[in-house]
């Protein structure tokens, strides 16, 4: 989902602001605050009409965006703002939602670094501090002097690539470097004026070679992927046989398929676990959501070339895919033409079924597209589903017509507790942060390094009905999703970052509401290893349930975000000559792991600034709208600043917060930021 123009703004990869949100305060002996996540109750009251006339399979993509989106998103912001009030000794906070459902997410493992016994009790000078935040509860900016025009300079004054970067050394094949394609010098290859390549590298090997052991994906075409034949004869005696699956495979697709019916019949037929399953989205969206035209467009031009794309398997991906596991940093090189096929082959679900009770497979997400084919029965997310599977098709419609010819390289990085940080002693000054109230990440972010708020299992819940943040990028950009097949889960020091992948569908909307548009064409040049210069990282933020929403300010789950947060920041590029600050492009965030997943925006926001600035990047946190954070974040930067703010003295204000807050020498209503602002002028000279 992308736009020239502002106007086109809501096409944007919108994050989660304070706007989405209930936020309910309970009394009893003092304030709680619970988060409650109305995005799946928030339907668009136009998309179903917007549904039934709108193109999907067009020859020539038509433009239907709605050129007023935007302006309705800024109208439902500013009557959030109007309903909400806030009094510095009773703070509540109201808007017109009433739902009480609440997103069901998997839970991270926050629990097993929680500990809390180095923290006193009794803080000092707690009674000092009460008195003096008694008065400043929830406090809001009101000051009508705008500082987007500031913003916007400063914003355009950001390293962004490929301005910033170093030459690349030149790739070379390493003991954790994986790489599926014949590695070629670019001057025996012909580019065009972008540095796109004119036809896809080479797979590697020449011949296809197998490894059918953990450490690679289970390939449909191996000869050890084989299926039980059961077969009677004449005289009623049944026989049971073992094939080859891949055999299989390729006898059911070569039939002529003319209709959705038909395309499950034949998934069946080499899936007989399936059997059970009534892939009702698929029907819906090819039998209700398609016209005649676009029916007969899909199965008469698209699955034909989708079905050769997926038997061409072991000619495209000539070994076995290495698995990316735990514990372990490496990068893993594909072509786009072979993830296109790796793709085609998890649509007609050919790879071996994977299931959280197989043991080898309980640390991987599902790469067959199954479950966006199929409604459970106990959800109402099939519109969400169909929106998807037009993000999908739009994929394959591009890609069987022109096969893409660059590379996208997905790097596992894990680092140990000794090579990471030591917060409380960091001298580093604190580097540059902007805040943008509109602009989206994949848009205005462009040439920045850009924030996935991941789930552990890479893509979340992209096959399935999630539809945020993670989920909304996978589907404008498919290419992502094969991450999924080779990514075992994402542990407290690790994270995924993906080069080169390649946007091609716009989109408006945000959960229920999200519609794809239009086909998107991607812009971005590329470097001298043939990928895009589109930079993603993904990093999964704790989940904290609302019972122990208070424990995201222990100083064992902030040193956790912290971690994890700088491991994605940091900067391994291979180039020629040092990796000077001045080369490394700046990052692109916004309300990372808040939302459904209960963070505090303002805590995050001082998180995801200290680890920037261990890694040496300026941040840009874009706060979609919300008014009233980019103000306080404006305030509490300048303030730092002012006061010769180091890492470590951000990390000794966050333990002096946590520890007011633990002995109620603070009320709950007090936030983050209006504690640093109003507490902690002292620290430098505490602390040096």
């Amino acid at each position: 989902m992308t736009s020239s123009d502002q106007m086109d703004g809501s096409k944007r990869l919108r994050q989660t602001s304070i706007e989405d949100f209930v936020i309910v305060v309970k009394r009893k002996t003092s304030a709680t605050i619970g988060v409650i996540n109305d995005n799946d109750n928030r339907k668009d009251n136009n998309t179903a009409a917007a549904d039934n006339g709108h193109q999907l399979l067009p020859a020539v993509a038509m433009n239907t965006s709605d050129p007023m989106a935007d302006s309705n998103i800024g109208q439902q912001t500013s009557a959030a703002d109007q309903q909400m009030s806030v009094d510095d000794n009773n703070p509540t906070m109201t808007t017109t939602t009433t739902t009480d459902d609440v997103m069901s997410i998997e839970l991270s493992d926050w629990s097993e670094t929680s500990d809390i016994s180095e923290i006193p009790e009794t803080p000092p000078d707690g009674q000092q501090l009460a008195t003096v935040l008694d008065t400043i509860s929830s406090r809001s900016s009101s000051s009508s002097t705008s500082d987007d025009d500031d913003s916007t300079a400063a914003f355009k004054s950001l390293n962004r690539m490929p301005g910033c970067l170093q030459p690349l050394s030149p790739l070379t094949t390493g003991p954790h470097y994986y790489i599926l394609y014949r590695i070629s010098d670019n001057n025996d290859v012909s580019l065009d004026i972008s540095g796109r390549r004119l036809s896809p590298p080479k797979p590697f090997p020449n011949h296809y070679t197998d490894k059918w052991d953990a450490k690679h994906v289970k390939m449909p075409n191996s000869p050890n992927n084989q299926i039980t034949a059961v077969e009677q004869t004449s005289d009623g005696q049944v026989i049971r046989r073992r094939q080859s699956k891949w055999e299989l495979i390729e006898k059911s697709l070569l039939i002529d398929i003319k209709c959705v019916e038909q395309l499950e019949e034949t998934m069946k037929t080499y899936n007989p676990f399936v059997e059970n399953y009534n892939f009702n989205v698929l029907r819906t969206f090819l039998n209700d959501n398609c016209d005649q035209r676009e029916r007969s467009q899909f199965f008469d031009e698209i699955l034909p070339k989708m079905i050769q794309l997926t038997l061409q398997l072991p000619a495209i991906v000539t070994q076995s895919v290495p698995m990316l596991k735990q514990r372990q940093n490496a990068t893993l090189f594909l072509s786009q033409q072979q993830i296109s096929c790796l793709l085609a082959n998890a649509f007609f679900c050919t790879f071996p079924k994977r299931s959280h009770t197989n043991e080898e497979y309980k640390n991987f997400p599902v790469i067959n597209f199954l479950s966006l084919f199929t409604n459970y029965g106990y959800d109402d997310n099939s519109q969400t589903k169909i929106e998807k599977l037009k993000c999908i098709i739009n994929y394959f419609r591009r890609v069987v017509k022109d096969p893409p010819t660059g590379v996208v390289s997905f790097e596992r990085r894990y680092r140990t507790s000794d090579e990471l940080p030591v917060w409380q002693n960091s001298m580093k000054s604190l580097r540059k942060l902007v805040t943008m109230k509109n602009g989206f990440i994949e848009n205005e972010g462009k040439g920045l390094l850009q924030v996935d708020f991941a789930n552990k299992y890479i893509g979340g819940g992209v096959l399935g009905g999630g539809c945020v943040q993670e989920e909304i990028r996978f589907a404008i950009c498919p290419e992502l999703i094969v991450a999924r097949l080779f990514t075992e889960r994402l542990l407290n020091n690790e994270v995924l970052v993906m080069n080169g992948c390649e946007q091609f569908s716009e989109y408006t909307g945000y959960a229920n509401s999200f519609m794809w548009t239009n086909d998107y064409r991607d812009d971005v040049p590329f470097d001298e290893w043939g990928r895009r210069l589109t930079r993603i990282v993904a990093i999964d933020a704790l989940y904290f349930t609302y019972s122990m929403i208070d424990s995201q300010y222990d100083n064992s789950q902030i040193e956790r975000e912290l971690n994890k947060a700088y491991i994605g920041f940091m900067d391994t590029t291979t180039t020629i000559g040092d990796c000077d600050p001045k080369h490394k492009c700046a990052i692109a965030s916004g309300n990372w792991g808040c939302g459904a997943f209960n963070g505090d925006p303002e805590l995050k926001a001082v998180i995801q600034l200290m680890a920037a600035t261990e890694a040496d990047r300026d941040l840009v946190l874009f706060t979609f709208g919300d008014s009233r954070l980019k103000k306080k974040l404006n305030k509490f930067y300048t303030f730092s600043a002012t006061n010769g703010f180091k890492v470590k003295h951000l990390s000794r204000a966050l333990k002096l917060y946590q520890q007011n807050r633990k002995s109620k020498a603070i009320k709950k209503s007090v936030s983050v930021l209006d504690f640093i602002i109003n507490c902690c002028s002292d620290v430098v000279t505490t602390i040096g």
